[in-house]
């Protein structure tokens, strides 16, 4: 069972997540961007995550990305190939892993992201940096051999 006061937590707006079929060496892992009430939903949530009692998790709905999201990131002038996801589980297991601890996977088009405390607060941030128009970075394992669980933030035209 997750935190109480995590489980009161409902999303609102949209966040997009996908990741890139065939642009895999420019634009590796995936890419994450939302609208204000969503970013703003989002922050809450990690927010109540860090400071919950007990270790937490939460289901996130995805939206599939317009061109115009899809723009921002410009692989391929906005028409790569792409596998948006259905679905993120976000679990946040306290003191039961490392603080840097990160594993972003996929299967089936749901995602399962596990974070440390560390990298709870560098995502936390990078919706921050969308909400205020800025991204092109990236954050995610410390080893280069996992570039494909890396999450890149995108800012909203």
């Amino acid at each position: 069972m997750g935190d109480p006061k995590v489980g009161k937590w409902s999303q609102r707006g949209h966040v997009y997540i996908w990741n890139y079929k065939e642009e895999k060496k420019n634009f590796p892992g995936f890419h994450i961007t939302a609208d204000k009430d969503e970013g703003e939903s989002l922050s809450k949530l990690l927010n109540l995550m860090k400071n919950a009692k007990w270790p937490s998790f939460a289901d996130l709905k995805i939206s599939q990305p317009s061109l115009d999201i899809l723009r921002v990131p410009n692989a391929l002038g906005g028409h790569a190939k792409i596998l948006s996801l259905d679905s993120l589980r976000i679990k946040y297991p306290k003191g039961d892993v490392q603080p840097d601890h990160w594993s972003l996977t996929n299967s089936m088009r749901s995602g399962l992201l596990v974070l440390g405390k560390n990298k709870i607060s560098q995502l936390e941030k990078g919706i921050h940096d969308v909400l205020a128009s800025k991204g092109d970075y990236a954050i995610g394992p410390d080893s280069d051999e996992q570039r494909e669980m890396l999450l890149w933030f995108w800012w909203r035209l």
